[in-house]
């Protein structure tokens, strides 16, 4: 039903690897999420963050028109070598193992089948941030 999400040896020990570079990877992924901000605002609707809350720039997702959109994009950017993921997709709603005791979220099932998440991470750099925008402004229109 379910994962057990503690981490193994190895990714302690990745995680252990980067803590010292934490802050300028923080930054690095403010940058790229500042970058995407800059080419796609008011193109697409985007998640909110709160005022006053903080954000950790993990994920940068897109709701585009539908998820013709989705798949289009997804093969569009991969075929250039990008992969973006459907984190957040399917809606939990919709797990086999879940449907029997959950209700139906139809809003939840619709923003699930449209929502992306772009590429972010340090060391994405501008040319392929503005590509990667690009190609999404095609998609969508």
């Amino acid at each position: 039903m379910g994962i057990n999400a503690k981490m193994n040896e190895l990714q302690a020990a990745m995680g252990l690897c980067v803590l010292d570079e934490i802050e300028q990877i923080s930054a690095d992924r403010e940058t790229v999420t500042e970058a995407y901000s800059h080419f796609l605002d008011g193109k697409f609707q985007k998640q909110r963050i709160q005022a006053g809350a903080s954000y950790n720039h993990a994920y940068y997702p897109i709701a585009l028109e539908n998820e013709v959109k989705v798949i289009e994009l997804m093969s569009s950017l991969r075929d250039s070598g990008v992969l973006a993921r459907r984190y957040f997709y399917p809606s939990l709603d919709s797990v086999a193992v879940l449907e029997a005791t959950s209700t139906a979220c139809s809003e939840s099932r619709k923003l699930s089948d449209r929502i992306v998440c772009l590429p972010i991470y340090s060391g994405l750099n501008a040319e392929e941030i503005e590509m990667i925008s690009r190609k999404v402004s095609e998609v969508a229109r």
